[in-house]
């Protein structure tokens, strides 16, 4: 036997060692990890159903503001106060609020050119918090303040929520004794800017805290080491990069809670709404605090949100994911405690993650090929992306230019009885012609 071979011999045993290994490992803790690899398998079914789900919602909402504001700009009387400039700065609140439409603008934020410009990229791209930066010597954005709170709510004309009343009431702290000259206060009505609170994934009440650093990009890009990290993602901008500097994004989800909560608040305070906002936008914030809340992220965000979820069908009978929560505790609190068989909690949580991990992949290979199949079908007959054919109004009715068709299939069926007309026009002329002569 040659060493070739007897080195692939000993490969294979080895691997089929190992694979047995594994194997018999997977049983013998079966017991143990059986309802969280179940837990995992729902959450991956689920995260894709949701997902998607999402992306749906986003671009509903995203054509409905729309829509939306195309309407008051037609109620609107030329070089008159707009119809949304009117409901701008207007109860519950008195400050601005931002919306779809002009939340880039009220923030002194600029997008990058990718996000602006690129019809390639997804709808969620016009509202993305990524590479924001704030211009110095533009006009409209250089005499802006450098930080903003932007105060996230839902429906605050009801003022049925108690944040709601403790954010006015200090609105009117704020009328006596004003913010520094570098800080300013909004809010956001998601109940109104569905869009952006869809894509930013922020729930109400939350408060977004956004600011201008000092370091312009151009100094960034200089102070780069090459033993730094580059992987980031480079943007362009219509200005020069020594003019433009980075904004971060903070979200802070209230209530507070755990150490952020104990560090923020003085140990006299109760953690109630009236506390925890003046704690944050009325007392001076320190910025070593800042470290208690990570720089946004859409995939923590997406993460949180998903989450929510979860938690929401797991107390929500009749659902998949509650009856496994049920088993599970049952299982834990009858068996495994009876028997003594406790498990460290983080390997069962690594066991459900590694779970979820290869079901979504799997979910999304198995429904990338159905989606070429749409896309495909789509393109071919004309349809938009809710399944309705392309050019045509909310009636169904032909607003394509002319009469031309509007998908392959129609141009083709077009071209082929048009071309069946000329030759059924021809060959009568040509009997007609042969008739006439046959009689003369």
């Amino acid at each position: 036997m040659s060493i070739l071979s007897a080195i692939k011999s000993f490969s294979g045993r080895l691997t089929r060692l190992f694979f047995r290994l594994v194997y018999y490992t997977f049983l013998l803790t079966l017991p143990f990890t059986f309802f969280p690899l179940l837990s995992g398998i729902s959450a991956g079914i689920t995260f894709h159903v949701w997902n998607n789900g999402q992306v749906v919602q986003h671009t509903n909402s995203l054509l409905f503001e729309v829509e939306a504001a195309t309407w008051q700009n037609y109620v609107s009387v030329p070089g008159a106060l707009t119809f949304s400039d009117y409901l701008d700065d207007r109860a519950p609140f008195h400050i601005p609020k931002i919306t779809t439409k002009d939340w880039a603008n009220k923030l002194g934020v600029i997008l990058p050119n990718e996000h602006r410009n690129d019809t390639t990229v997804g709808v969620d791209k016009l509202a993305s918090l990524d590479g924001l930066v704030r211009s110095v010597e533009c006009a409209d954005h250089g005499n802006r303040p450098k930080k903003y709170w932007v105060y996230v709510t839902s429906l605050p004309e009801l003022r049925r929520d108690p944040w709601d009343r403790a954010f006015s009431e200090l609105l009117q702290h704020f009328y006596v004794n004003p913010l520094p000259l570098d800080t300013e206060v909004l809010y956001l009505d998601c109940a109104e800017a569905a869009f952006l609170c869809g894509v930013w994934n922020v729930k109400n009440p939350s408060l977004l805290y956004f600011t201008a650093l000092d370091e312009s990009l151009g100094d960034r890009e200089a102070n780069r080491t090459l033993n730094e990290d580059n992987d980031e993602i480079q943007y362009t901008y219509p200005f020069p990069v020594d003019t433009l500097h980075p904004v971060t994004v903070r979200v802070i989800e209230l209530p507070l809670s755990g150490e952020a909560a104990s560090n923020l608040l003085p140990r006299a305070s109760l953690p109630v709404p009236d506390s925890q906002l003046r704690a944050l936008l009325l007392d001076p914030f320190p910025d070593d605090l800042l470290a208690e809340w990570d720089t946004y992220s859409s995939n923590v965000q997406m993460t949180r949100r998903f989450q929510d979820h979860i938690d929401s069908l797991c107390y929500k009978r009749g659902t998949r994911d509650y009856y496994i929560n049920e088993a599970d505790h049952w299982y834990t609190d009858n068996v495994l405690h009876y028997l003594g068989l406790d498990f460290d909690a983080e390997i069962l949580q690594l066991v459900q993650a590694v779970a979820f991990g290869i079901t979504a992949g799997l979910m999304f290979l198995i429904r990338t090929p159905f989606s070429w199949a749409w896309n495909l079908y789509a393109w071919y007959f004309g349809l938009g992306w809710d399944g309705s054919p392309e050019n045509t109004d909310v009636y169904g009715e032909q607003v394509g230019e002319d009469g031309a068709g509007t998908n392959m299939w129609e141009d083709m069926m077009n071209g082929f009885w048009l071309q069946a007309a000329q030759n059924i026009t021809a060959q009568m002329s040509e009997n007609a012609a042969r008739a006439a002569v046959t009689e003369a």
